[in-house]
């Protein structure tokens, strides 16, 4: 069966991982999605924010990344989408004063599809008189929107989700899948999470799932880091795995992570490369690390350095296997 399409409503500031995260994890899954944002172009970017929790009353925010659309949003139509993502952050609470946006939330509703909100994206939901009965999570903050637009407020963990016929919802970015399992489009069954019959999915203790499954949760959980590039402070949101995965590569040539950062980041400007999605960039170069290391063009010997070896042949090995 063709891939469900699904639609994500995003803007200027919206949530960087909630934002992220989503839509390359979604890809992943055989989903094709679409990112829109009101008044602009497919090409165009939005910039995302960086909330942290630091020891104040509320989060902190920081500037993220420029978050690529792939999508126009005057040219979607939402009765060609399967299902809808609305990240968090500081977007929804302009895109909700747009009358098309909350045109399309509507459609989701109105015909059953399944819907996904994040964090702040209840304001969206709030806004479009979607939740009156409906259970629906949030960052606390937004208790008050829920439950004056009529809907249940669900008080979980941080870390939980909560799915209320074909609604999704969740407080922060990191669990929302948890939820999807009942109610989102399946156009990869042999990878979702659909419960599955002991005899199709991943099940029991023998089963190759516990590899991945029982593995320390601290390696996906995410951490924040600020770096001084060229006298600019930036933050980088990386889950732990990544960062280790970096810092390994940087100790190969006598570096620290923030030099390799920062040499990567000054190299892939030279190259003329797109920097919008600069944490993707360094989550593929980790992958690439590894994989070069099964092949054997990157030596198993962590003390061996990456400098000296022949970079254009073995790049030329990778393009042959790729293409």
């Amino acid at each position: 069966m063709p891939a469900s399409k699904i639609l994500m409503i995003t803007g200027d500031f919206t949530e960087d991982y909630e934002t992220m995260v989503p839509f390359q994890t979604l890809l992943a899954c055989g989903y094709t999605v679409d990112a829109v944002c009101p008044g602009k172009n497919a090409g165009d970017t939005v910039a995302t924010a960086i909330h942290d929790f630091e020891g104040d009353q509320t989060y902190s925010e920081k500037r993220g990344h420029n978050f690529a659309l792939n999508a126009t949003f005057d040219s979607v139509r939402a009765e060609d989408y399967d299902a809808l993502v609305i990240p968090g952050g500081r977007a929804p609470e302009y895109l909700r004063l747009n009358a098309d946006v909350i045109k399309s939330v509507r459609h989701f509703f109105d015909a059953g599809k399944p819907v996904a909100a994040i964090c702040h994206g209840a304001q969206l939901l709030a806004a479009a008189g979607v939740l009156k009965g409906r259970t629906c999570s949030a960052y606390p903050a937004c208790r008050p929107e829920v439950e004056l637009a009529g809907g249940i407020y669900a008080d979980i963990a941080i870390t939980d989700a909560v799915s209320d016929g074909n609604l999704v919802t969740a407080p922060a970015g990191r669990r929302i899948r948890r939820g999807c399992a009942s109610s989102w489009p399946c156009s990869m069954p042999q990878h979702c999470s659909k419960p599955t019959p002991p005899e199709e999915g991943c099940t029991g203790e023998d089963d190759m799932c516990e590899l991945f499954i029982k593995a320390d949760a601290r390696l996906w959980e995410s951490a924040t880091r600020s770096l001084r590039i060229d006298g600019m402070v930036t933050s980088v949101r990386l889950e732990n795995f990544f960062w280790a995965k970096l810092e390994e590569i940087a100790r190969r040539d006598g570096m620290n992570v923030v030099q390799l950062i920062t040499r990567l980041h000054h190299e892939s400007i030279d190259a003329g490369h797109d920097l919008g999605n600069f944490t993707s960039f360094l989550r593929v170069c980790c992958a690439r690390y590894l994989d070069l290391q099964l092949t054997g063009d990157i030596p198993a010997d962590v003390t061996r350095p990456i400098a000296g070896l022949d970079a254009p042949v073995i790049l030329g090995r990778e393009r042959a296997k790729y293409h």
